[in-house]
């Protein structure tokens, strides 16, 4: 009897095995959806996190260039147009992007001050010198709906992400922060506006001063000033050297004299030729240059070299040869914000299309100088940086013309702090960087 009663216990638990095993295998499925649908939406989000990040940064990148942070008074009334053109950027680099392999279904660019982000820009003056001096731009997306393959079983099939990207073009002068700037052009300016023979900025404290844009009857202003450069050392820079205001203009003239830089790229344009100093003209030497390092001028580039010099920057430019309208890249300087048009060597664009990155945008270093004297020795400390458009080659100097984009110092206490500089990896003298507010 009791055998026969173990015998049927044991068949009235089989059932209960196969709805163990049942129950396991929907939880199993159960979570295996569930992580596949939470990796979906964590790559999307991390997708969405970058495409933010990339309009941001283009925003604030065409604020830079267009030279609205040598503005520090807020004295231009052009803010409208300047934030039409970096909300376009930003939207157009945003766009570009991919959220789960579709572009995203809105981008909203905002501009910041003061910790709060709103439409538009802010009115020049209301918001203080902030904004000016460094302007920071928002950018929220949102993806289209994102399928979800085994989340229906709870009657969810689609799901979207957002995600808001902040950047910030920082202007490091007057402030102790010292900045530095890789690929520069080999020419070491003067600290002096040739216009009105007083300085860029001010030595000791960084100030700028004087650098609102240039515009018709403002003879004050230095970005977009257009600049003839004249070499400081018609004979060579072991003998005497010129002052640096050389003439009157517009344009005006103004003296440069040759960078000594190691150790040019090892890669750059096919017509990348000639002496190091020259290679350093067309390619990206990755040597930075900090505020309070002190630089070499080079001897070697005498009055010899100007015909090989004046091809090295129509390799630079691409122009195919000197003078306006050989293929290089234009700027319209007639009215602030600037802007830069592609010529027909600007690979894969238009001409005329506006662009928002050149071949002809340099970064030059500015050297601690006395007004209206030379370099006292071929030893000089760099002090600050310039942005600068080369417009061309003048067709009878052979030398350079260059419009100011914007402008970066460096104050006393922070070329003499040794601290760590920031924009080492960027090749603008104002450099642009994520932040999290």
């Amino acid at each position: 009897m009791i055998r026969i009663a173990q015998s049927r216990t044991r068949r009235g638990e089989r059932g209960i095995t196969v709805a163990f095993v049942a129950v396991s295998i929907f939880a199993l499925v159960g979570m295996a959806a569930l992580a596949i649908d939470l990796v979906t939406l964590y790559v999307a989000k991390s997708q969405a996190q970058r495409v933010a990040d990339a309009g941001a940064l283009a925003g604030a990148k065409t604020l830079v260039e267009r030279g609205i942070t040598a503005d520090p008074l807020n004295t231009q009334g052009s803010w409208a147009a300047s934030c039409v053109q970096a909300t376009a950027q930003a939207r157009n680099i945003a766009n570009r992007g991919r959220i789960g392999g579709v572009a995203p279904l809105s981008v909203t660019p905002q501009f910041c001050s003061g910790g709060a982000c709103g439409a538009g820009c802010p009115a020049p003056g209301g918001v203080g010198t902030g904004f000016g001096v460094n302007p920071q731009v928002q950018v929220a997306v949102q993806s289209v709906p994102l399928p979800l393959f085994f989340a229906k079983i709870w009657g969810s099939g689609t799901a979207t992400v957002r995600a808001t990207g902040y950047a910030e073009g920082f202007n490091p002068s007057s402030t102790n922060v010292p900045v530095a700037a890789k690929c520069v052009t080999p020419w070491l300016l003067p600290n002096l506006d040739p216009a009105t023979g007083v300085s860029i900025f001010n030595e000791g404290n960084g100030n700028l001063a004087n650098n609102q844009p240039s515009t018709p009857g403002n003879t004050q202003g230095l970005v977009g000033r257009g600049i003839q450069l004249a070499t400081g050392c018609p004979g060579g820079c072991s003998v005497t050297m010129n002052n640096p205001v050389s003439g009157v203009g517009p344009p005006f003239t103004l003296d440069y004299y040759p960078l000594d830089l190691p150790n040019p790229a090892a890669s750059g344009p096919s017509c990348s030729v000639g002496t190091t100093y020259q290679q350093n003209i067309t390619a990206c030497n990755p040597t930075p240059l900090a505020c309070g390092q002190t630089v070499d001028l080079d001897l070697s580039a005498g009055p010899a070299n100007v015909g090989n010099n004046q091809v090295a920057i129509d390799c630079l430019i691409g122009a195919a040869a000197a003078g306006l309208g050989n293929g290089q890249d234009t700027i319209n300087a007639a009215s602030f914000p600037f802007q830069i048009n592609a010529g027909s060597n600007h690979n894969g664009v238009a001409v005329g299309t506006q662009v928002t990155t050149s071949r002809s945008v340099v970064t030059i270093p500015v050297y601690h100088s006395v007004p209206g004297a030379p370099p006292a020795t071929t030893a000089v400390e760099v002090i600050g940086f310039v942005q600068a458009f080369v417009d061309s080659v003048n067709p009878v100097t052979l030398e350079p013309t260059i419009y100011i984009l914007n402008v970066s110092s460096c104050s006393a206490s922070a070329r003499a702090s040794g601290g760590p500089a920031v924009g080492l990896g960027e090749g603008s003298p104002v450099p642009v960087r994520l932040i999290h507010p």
